[in-house]
């Protein structure tokens, strides 16, 4: 949870003004990454989709649990 919340908290304000980003993050998820590493990709992501969107629209981050692990997704 803090590192989607320092990771939020970074990527916001980036946003370009005609795109939201929505967070939709099962609850207690617990996951076993290096954390620094783990918000750089999903910066990468998340970035990469809001420079491909032309239209006002909205930028989703989701993750899940599955199985042993957790799933992230963004969606654009």
């Amino acid at each position: 949870d803090a590192v989607l919340a320092d990771f939020e908290r970074l990527v916001r304000p980036s946003a370009p003004p005609h795109v939201k980003l929505v967070l939709d993050v099962e609850k207690g998820l617990s996951v076993w990454a290096d954390a620094a590493q783990l918000q750089q990709v999903l910066t990468n992501l998340v970035t990469n989709a809001f420079q491909a969107m032309q239209a006002p629209g909205v930028v989703l981050l989701r993750a899940h649990a599955k199985q042993d692990g957790v799933v992230f997704e963004v969606i654009d």
